[in-house]
């Protein structure tokens, strides 16, 4: 089956808008003290260390397990 003009034209409008969504994900793509930064967080210096200790390493495990799934699907 051939694709008519206007189906190539949607498929088009398709392509360019995943890309530029794609773009605007890594531009906006934080690191994990920057995001943190931006969550709410207590300000008492007791609980703030421990809340960005579990922050970050919540963080990062998620950063893992996000290349573990991408490499298991490569």
């Amino acid at each position: 089956m051939t694709a008519t003009p206007e189906d190539e034209e949607f498929e088009r409008i398709e392509r360019e808008q995943t890309m530029g969504w794609r773009k605007r994900q890594i531009v906006s793509l934080k690191t994990n003290v920057e995001s943190f930064d931006e969550w709410e967080h207590s300000h008492r210096p007791e609980q703030y260390n421990v809340e960005r200790r579990a922050y970050l390493a919540g963080f990062e495990a998620g950063s893992r397990n996000e290349r573990l799934k991408k490499e298991m699907n490569d």
